[in-house]
């Protein structure tokens, strides 16, 4: 699948879900949008992505790029090339498509040395969450306080769309 095609099916994926989530109590609130960037094309992702692999550093396994912008809804690249620290968001689902490569997601289960920051638990690994193996054009949710963490393969490349999404107060 090509990157025009892999831009393709996410939005047909969250354009729904948006939209359920954009009716929610949330939306009488009437947030100014003034960051909004609705389209990127297939050569857009192509150059982040290769930007993000200029920008790693030494050691780093993750670079997030900002994609799309519809307050409060962003799409990133997330481009990794080895096990970064795994994450649960308080307030947040997460939404991933797979544009490129493969490896493992683990979800659900206890973060390990857990440490607190802006809404989000991180910390050292996953203990009895459930792995699944996650290739090019898969696409998966994650809800909020969901302990989830990505494993390329080998030493392989992954290349993601992401995109977290407020959930509303109940």
């Amino acid at each position: 699948m090509n990157i025009r095609n892999a831009c393709l099916a996410f939005a047909l994926l969250t354009l729904p879900l948006v939209a359920a989530i954009g009716t929610s109590a949330r939306a009488a609130e009437a947030p100014a949008f003034p960051d909004i960037k609705a389209f990127a094309s297939s050569a857009e992702l192509t150059e982040l992505i290769a930007k993000a692999r200029d920008q790693r550093k030494p050691g780093q396994t993750v670079v997030v790029l900002p994609v799309l912008s519809l307050a409060p809804y962003k799409v990133n690249i997330e481009v990794r090339n080895g096990p970064a620290a795994p994450f649960s968001h308080d307030k947040e689902a997460e939404l991933f498509y797979c544009v490129t490569g493969g490896g493992t997601f683990i979800s659900g289960g206890t973060i390990t040395a857990p440490k607190a920051a802006d809404g989000n638990v991180t910390g050292t690994g996953i203990a009895g969450g459930t792995a699944r193996a996650v290739a090019q054009g898969d696409v998966w949710l994650v809800p909020e306080n969901t302990p989830h963490q990505l494993l390329p393969a080998g030493n392989g490349l992954l290349v993601l769309l992401s995109m977290h999404i407020p959930r509303p107060v109940q």
